[in-house]
């Protein structure tokens, strides 16, 4: 009768363990106690940011469906929500309060800004 070295064996034993699928050593940890766990959780350390929750428009994803604030207006279509958005000067309204370019000067008084002005030939200075 041959005998089997142990180390054989010990490796034979070891091979047909699986030690992943019964560790519960260290089960999912929800840190913000939302419900969710890091796995399901887009942002684990906020606890108003999970699957289904409301949008908010505050430049987040507070859904975890890969969107931001995409429940709300992006008047110039810039990828940022008009909430969130800062007027630029670049002739559009950005930030959707239906005024264009307000925030910048108009030396003219034609209701263009300065910077998107052209120079015209009328003896004011048009482009600031």
């Amino acid at each position: 009768m041959r005998t089997l070295p142990l180390s054989v064996l010990a490796l034979s034993l070891l091979i047909g363990c699986d030690d992943e699928a019964d560790d519960t050593s260290n089960p999912p940890v929800d840190v913000d106690g939302d419900g969710y766990d890091a796995s399901e959780d887009c942002d684990d350390e906020d606890a108003t940011v999970h699957p289904g929750a409301t949008e908010a428009c505050n430049g987040k994803d507070d859904d975890c469906d890969g969107g931001i604030d995409e429940d709300y207006a992006d008047t110039d279509g810039d990828g940022t929500a008009d909430c969130v958005d800062e007027e630029e000067c670049d002739g559009l309204d950005n930030d959707g309060d239906g005024a264009v370019d307000e925030d910048y000067a108009d030396t003219d008084g034609d209701g263009t800004a300065d910077c998107v002005d052209e120079e015209e030939c009328d003896g004011l200075d048009n482009d600031g």
